[in-house]
């Protein structure tokens, strides 16, 4: 394939942010290294993505798809019917559209289009993001012609063949997670502290819930506001429009410019999405991270406590003097931030966004 090679990729994930930032990560670079690529992002039909994919000029499709839950729900009697249409639209939307590669990051809703696209002999890129292996990604490993993964170990996770059934041993490959854009990329902290109407008077804590599951840590958050406020300011990404008005506390449904948060922020609170934890260790960002209860989150919050990249709470067990504690430590402690920061960075390898696509470029010839 030479340079500029015209070819299509369909990008596929959705319901939440978590399974599309890295697929748009990688869609970032291809363009800037291919510009003539083509991409067509299929997602579900009420989460996020669409709204993501427009604003970055990338067509977009919803398909149906079913949860296929570990545990029982009337919603699951709906979810085989469910699948079985999401399969005949993606045989549809394949057939249309004619990609070279098929790339997903996990979401149920890759599971229909990645098995059309084996049916239709596409090849298929999967990526693991998170220490837990997805139900998505288990499912759709044995027709994936190639798995790239976030940490080394995860190799373990899946069978080294080639494709169904196959024996060769070069199939899985360790990439680390791609994001969006690096510590060379970030507006100077000068311009992101006007950006938002920030002082440099005290520090800047950034918290996020990420696109989903905002509402308990916020709830942790209100509590701790008061005296959270009074050594420093804060940015606050609710996941909902919020009216209060307070000294120092700035708080958005959602921010569009991160990057601009990022550059802003010298701690961030945040959930432990594989996203958000890849953005933290990309920029050397010191981080408090807050798990979601009972989902996957914990495990990979789990791994960053064991290997000192993160100061960890748990949601439902943490008092609001913790918390604080943990703030001002981090804010306070500069051996601390740069032994975390440090600890993240070895765990997690930059540059997974060029790694990927390197691995696509050879699917597409």
């Amino acid at each position: 394939m030479t340079k500029h090679s015209i070819f299509k990729i369909i990008l596929v994930g959705g319901g939440t942010m978590g399974p599309v930032s890295p697929l748009l990560a990688i869609a970032d670079h291809i363009y800037n290294e291919k510009p003539e690529t083509k991409f067509l992002l299929v997602g579900t039909y009420h989460g996020p993505e669409k709204k993501a994919a427009h604003g970055l000029g990338i067509d977009f499709k919803a398909i149906f798809s079913g949860k296929l839950r570990r545990y029982f729900s009337l919603q699951t009697l709906w979810s085989p019917f469910a699948i079985l249409l999401g399969f005949l639209q993606s045989l549809f939307i394949i057939v249309s559209y004619k990609p070279n590669v098929v790339v997903g990051a996990g979401g149920f809703v890759q599971v229909p289009l990645m098995y059309a696209a084996w049916v239709l002999r596409i090849p298929i890129l999967i990526h693991q993001q998170d220490v837990e292996r997805t139900l998505s990604n288990s499912l759709c490993a044995p027709i994936a012609t190639k798995i790239t993964v976030t940490f080394e170990h995860s190799i373990r996770d899946f069978s080294q063949g080639s494709g169904l059934f196959s024996e060769a041993n070069n199939k899985v490959l360790w990439a680390g997670n791609p994001v969006r854009f690096n510590t060379k990329e970030l507006p100077a902290k000068s311009a992101a502290l006007k950006f938002f109407k920030l002082h440099s008077e005290l520090p800047v804590v950034l918290i996020t819930g990420g696109s989903s599951g905002a509402e308990g840590l916020n709830k942790l958050v209100e509590k701790a506001l008061p005296k959270l406020l009074s050594f420093a300011q804060i940015i606050h990404t609710t996941g909902k429009p919020s009216e209060k008005s307070l000294p120092n506390y700035h708080p958005y449904k959602y921010i569009e410019r991160m990057d601009m948060a990022y550059a802003a922020a010298d701690v961030v609170i945040s959930r432990a999405g594989l996203s958000a934890i890849s953005e933290l260790s990309v920029l050397h960002k010191p981080a408090i991270i807050i798990p979601m209860p009972k989902t996957h989150q914990e495990s990979n919050a789990a791994m960053l406590w064991s290997k000192k990249a993160a100061i960890v709470f748990d949601q439902d067990g943490t008092e609001v003097d913790e918390l604080l504690k943990g703030v001002r430590n981090l804010l306070l402690d500069g051996n601390l931030q740069k032994s975390i920061t440090s600890n993240l960075a070895e765990i997690m390898p930059a540059g997974a966004e060029q790694r990927i696509a390197k691995v696509i470029y050879s699917l597409a010839q």
